[in-house]
């Protein structure tokens, strides 16, 4: 038996779950007893039968007037700093802001941010995501200092405090206590900051020199969110590195998303899209899916920064690696599109690549290598 528990019911919908009604009750309800709710705005539901009973934190279905209504979650009440909504949801509206900063004009770019969270509430969103530096433009050179934030910056919190009731993935110039510039990617939940991802991996080849003008990051790490889900937050070039999409994955993310400044290069007749670039990126995203059994969401800028044009193309594809969905080339816009997690479960379970890992293993190869690559390795391989 639990103490007073707080309990929340969701009804299955094409467009997602939506709250009826919340409320308490002493003990986990057994058949086949009747919780007392009080209902959300413009729900009727004043009770809800329990088919079964509900231990702590169990997902069951329940019923109203005979007919099932989704599922019900109890939520000890030590857990109330968490919001009742942070449990999993039947299907997840994803909104994917393919926009053309202006570079430089923080505020502008900020305003536009506002306008976007506004219509992906209009649109019952529950994750919204923008591309890589989508507050401050791409090629900011000598202008990074000027446009730079830190975490506890209050037009970060305004952002936040914007995106009530939706999970936000919102992408800057992070200046941290020792006044390190980096590419920061941020999840905005319930009006606050909660989990920022700087870009570990800065290009330096080709048209890039990010290495000149920002510092690294050092931490590749999931986090919990609001939708019942871990999200793996990477940016742009992170995802050209093997290891951040499987250390995201090993560490419980289950919808990977990458935020980026994608330029177009390699015109290519013989592709599809007419796009190198973008069918490059496409093969990394359907890859990383099905390696990882992951949702992965990748959301692309457009427009130009002086001479580089940036080509959108943002998508996302289910664990099978399947396309749920693709945005259009160099068009600006607010994308939706829904995800189901229960397609997670069934895709990990049909093939358990992540059951199967071994990261054991590759601690102690990645271990080898790195002393071999430093000198310090006189090993000749030979297994013990």
């Amino acid at each position: 038996m639990c103490a007073w528990s707080s309990i929340l019911v969701q009804r299955e919908a094409s467009r997602g779950a939506r709250v009826l009604a919340t409320g308490i009750v002493n003990a986990p309800p057994r058949p086949p007893g009747l919780v007392t709710l009080t209902p959300s705005t413009g729900c009727a539901v004043r009770t809800v039968r329990a088919r079964a009973a509900y231990p702590e934190g169990r997902l069951a279905e329940a019923y109203h007037r005979g007919v099932s209504v989704s599922r019900i979650c109890t939520v000890p009440t030590a857990a109330h700093r968490q919001p009742l909504h942070s449990v999993l949801m039947s299907t997840i509206r994803v909104a994917l802001a393919q926009i053309a900063p202006r570079l430089g004009a923080l505020d502008e770019n900020l305003a536009r941010h506002h306008e976007l969270l506004d219509a992906a509430r209009v649109k019952s969103a529950d994750l919204v995501v923008f591309p890589e530096l989508g507050l401050t433009g791409y090629l900011l050179q000598d202008l990074n200092a000027e446009v730079a934030m830190r975490a506890d910056d209050p037009r970060l919190g305004d952002l936040a405090r914007a995106g009530a009731g939706m999970s936000a993935v919102v992408s800057f110039v992070e200046e941290s206590d020792d006044h390190r510039l980096f590419i920061s990617a941020a999840l905005l939940e319930d009006g606050a900051v909660r989990h920022i991802h700087r870009k570990v991996f800065l290009p330096t080849y080709g048209l890039f020199d990010e290495r000149r003008f920002f510092a690294a990051g050092s931490v590749i790490r999931a986090t919990d969110s609001r939708l019942g889900l871990r999200l793996g937050i990477s940016v742009c070039e992170d995802a050209w590195h093997l290891a951040t999409p499987q250390l995201l994955a090993l560490d419980g993310a289950q919808v990977l998303i990458n935020v980026s400044s994608s330029p177009g290069r390699d015109i290519a007749a013989g592709s599809k899209d007419g796009l190198g670039t973008a069918t490059s990126w496409r093969t990394l995203n359907r890859t990383y899916a099905q390696l990882t059994t992951s949702y992965v969401v990748f959301v692309n800028r457009v427009g130009v920064d002086e001479s580089i044009s940036f080509w959108g193309g943002s998508e996302v594809v289910g664990p099978s690696g399947a396309t749920v969905f693709q945005a259009p080339l160099h068009e600006e816009g607010l994308f939706l599109t829904t995800i189901d997690p229960g397609e997670l479960r069934r895709e990990r379970i049909a093939t358990p690549l992540l059951r199967d890992e071994r990261p054991e293993v590759v601690l102690r190869q990645l271990d080898r290598i790195a002393r071999s690559r430093a000198g310090d390795d006189d090993e000749d391989g030979t297994p013990t």
